[in-house]
């Protein structure tokens, strides 16, 4: 959002410039379903040539304090619906500092190569526009004072199509004369090449996102140890290999994101020195070995996923990452031999009840083994009750196995919705529902199979109708006193799944 700030010895706008910003309106559909924004309204409505009103007045025009030229148009979500073609006045905007074009569309027209007229550009955001084509990356390598430049998001994610192509000779050509850049965004524009050397040279680099882009080879170290590099996302495919170097001394890297990439060895011990990390997120890598203890160091961690690697060994105690909100650690080989180990983990989790753990802890398909300890002194899960934000639990897939008891107190899992325990050993099923299935949200979406093992249940989607002899009406929560599960909860889904009998537990609100 642009502060205009201007007194009333203001220049006034160049008559030029106001014509300009008229005809670049005039030339411009609006239409409500262009945005995307729920907040987006049309910014140019408000261009009017009226008396006392000048155009740096105007909503999201910015001019210069001193000489008047347009520096800045912000144009995000403004529900633009037309197509920029080389003739735009747009272009007219020499003295251009800030173009903000995001969240529009553009009718997938290519961007134009006049783009190159805006020489004075700082900051060209173009992101989620329905752009089309080629990417002029002759003409916007041309663009030497650049600071900000986002392309991302021209895509239809439905389709998983992406609108934009770099072509040869691609991204080292685009960046080599971009040397002020500090955030970098070409998420989901089809790149389809390596990551040049020479991003490395880009030492005011803070942000730099090419997700979903189809890179290939190998990823440069040198990027890591960018001296300003705070956020690092190369999600991608498994063709686009790397693996993590030794992190030494101070590093501003607060988001580290690798995804679905054939990055693979092991995690460094000194990752523990990334102080300033709070989002470390790696599923479906290639990673191995143990997880170093270092990880404890990472005392500002919220999000740590290290889902579907094959990483194997203990997992380490994290008791100090006291602002942990999300934990996946599904999908390695972790071998604990009893559960002692398990319980340390949630005993440490759980002193982050007071600090607002919240939403989901996934621990699946591992080979943990023994029974489920409550406080390490009983059969059930249910002391983690004790974690007031907790909405997700997920422990399929595992060889546990024993009795499984409810929560001992009325106030806890507050916040519960789902617990999956399927593909267990457990002995015991857990309750005996009957009655109606209700109706409405998350019951609409579960097919037959969810119940099986419930014989007296009845409604959609199971053949049993209710009313048909030997259907009974449903417990409430407030009738059934010795309810083993939390009262506050708008619905909650237990899944015992196989190795045990399949029993889903309903629990109106």
């Amino acid at each position: 959002m642009v502060t205009q700030s201007y007194s009333s010895a203001h220049p006034l706008c160049h008559n030029d410039e106001r014509a300009a910003l008229l005809q670049f309106k005039h030339s411009l559909s609006l239409r409500k379903f262009a945005r995307v924004d729920p907040f987006a309204y049309p910014k140019v409505a408000s261009w009017k040539l009226q008396r006392n009103s000048d155009c740096y007045k105007w909503d999201r025009v910015e001019c210069h304090q001193d000489t008047g030229h347009v520096i800045g148009l912000e144009l995000a979500s403004s529900c633009l619906y037309c197509s920029i073609d080389s003739n735009s006045s747009l272009f007219d905007f020499v003295h251009l500092q800030t173009l903000n074009l995001a969240y529009n569309h553009f009718n997938y027209y290519q961007i134009p190569s006049e783009i190159a007229r805006l020489s004075m550009l700082s900051t060209l955001n173009l992101s989620s526009s329905a752009f089309y084509g080629h990417i002029p990356s002759a003409e916007i390598s041309r663009l030497s004072k650049l600071v900000s430049f986002d392309l991302s998001g021209n895509t239809d994610a439905a389709y998983s199509i992406r609108f934009l192509k770099l072509e040869k000779p691609g991204l080292r050509s685009l960046i080599q004369n971009l040397t002020n850049l500090k955030e970098l965004d070409m998420s989901r524009v089809d790149i389809n090449s390596q990551v040049p050397e020479n991003l490395a040279n880009l030492t005011s680099l803070r942000s730099l996102a090419l997700e979903d882009c189809d890179l290939s080879g190998e990823f440069p170290i040198a990027i890591f140890h960018l001296p300003s590099l705070e956020i690092l996302n190369v999600a991608d495919k498994e063709n686009f290999t790397g693996s993590l170097p030794e992190f030494h001394g101070i590093s501003p890297l607060k988001v580290l994101i690798l995804s679905t990439t054939n990055f693979s060895g092991v995690l460094p011990y000194s990752i523990g020195n990334l102080s300033s990390l709070n989002m470390l997120v790696m599923f479906a890598c290639h990673f191995s070995g143990y997880l170093p203890a270092s990880l404890k160091n990472l005392t500002i961690l919220r999000l740590l996923d290290l889902d579907s690697n094959q990483f194997i060994g203990p997992i380490p105690i994290f008791e100090s990452l006291s602002q942990l909100s999300q934990l996946s650690l599904a999908g390695n080989k972790f071998d604990g031999g009893d559960m002692f180990w398990l319980a340390g983990v949630f005993l440490s989790l759980k002193k982050f009840s007071q600090l607002q753990l919240s939403n989901t802890i996934f621990l699946t398909n591992n080979r943990t083994y023994g029974t489920l300890p409550s406080q390490i002194k009983d059969t059930s899960p249910f002391w983690l009750g004790a974690l007031p934000k907790l909405k997700v639990l997920v422990l399929q897939s595992n060889k546990l196995y024993g009795a499984i008891k409810g929560p001992q107190r009325n106030e806890d899992f507050p916040m519960l919705q789902i617990i999956d325990l399927s593909n267990n050993g457990f002995m015991h099923e857990l309750l005996a529902f009957s009655g109606p299935i209700p109706k409405g949200k998350q019951f609409d979406t579960f097919l037959n199979y969810s119940y099986m093992g419930n014989l007296a249940i009845c409604g959609k989607p199971l053949l049993m109708r209710c009313g048909d002899p030997g259907t009974t009406q449903p417990l409430t929560a407030e009738e059934d006193d010795d309810s083993e599960f939390p009262s506050g909860v708008d619905w909650v889904a237990i899944c015992l799944g196989l190795g045990s009998a399949l029993v889903v537990g309903l629990i109106g609100g």
